[in-house]
């Protein structure tokens, strides 16, 4: 006779704590601009050694996505289109005397290849400054390439701060002065605060 087995009472299965999100203090996202500055020569122990270093340069890239976006809307408003091609974003660029000399000068040293890593995060901050407009496929691909010359100024400019830097926001401030022309510079500095004070108190509110 086959032995019987008392059934078991069926244990309550619990849940495992979901993981919390990376927090995001920028709308660009932190990890494609991390990936883009490694890709540009930034050593990952760079970032051990300054943890919010991602951020900080997501939101230098964000005021500057923002800033030629604003003007890029502008100058389709005024061709009474409603979406951003390539011809909007190199007019917003060349009529910024501040935006003209920055680029001009980063892209004669710049080796890289158009990416639309940034497609997503351009439409986020498009939203933000020109809610009714869009931009076509040549406009991201416009502006994905000039925020990869940035990217790769910017670890230049990393790097070279790097072996005096005590604080991220030394390093940060250094590289971004080096890169960014006046205003430019001043108000991507003051993006910069901005993020790592929403970061912090995105952190302090999972804790």
């Amino acid at each position: 006779m086959a032995a019987t087995t008392s059934a078991q009472p069926e244990q309550a299965k619990t849940k495992a704590p979901a993981k919390s999100a990376v927090p995001q203090a920028t709308l660009m996202n932190r990890k494609t601009v991390r990936r883009q500055l490694v890709e540009a020569g930034v050593s990952p122990k760079t970032f051990e050694t300054f943890p919010n270093l991602d951020v900080a340069c997501a939101a230098a890239l964000e005021y500057l996505a923002a800033e030629i976006l604003e003007l890029a809307g502008n100058a389709a408003h005024d061709d009474r289109r409603v979406r951003i091609t390539q011809d909007h974003v190199y007019k917003a660029i060349l009529k910024d005397r501040e935006l003209s000399n920055m680029l001009i000068i980063n892209t004669i040293e710049w080796h890289g290849a158009p990416s639309t890593s940034y497609s997503k995060s351009l439409h986020e901050v498009l939203a933000q400054v020109h809610p009714d407009a869009g931009i076509d496929r040549t406009g991201v691909e416009t502006m994905a390439k000039t925020l990869a010359v940035v990217s790769e100024a910017l670890a230049r400019a990393l790097n070279s701060a790097v072996p005096a830097a005590t604080t991220m926001g030394a390093l940060v401030n250094s590289a971004i002065t080096e890169v960014y022309n006046g205003e430019l510079a001043k108000h991507a500095v003051s993006g910069v605060a901005e993020a790592i004070v929403k970061l912090q108190e995105s952190q302090k509110a999972q804790e």
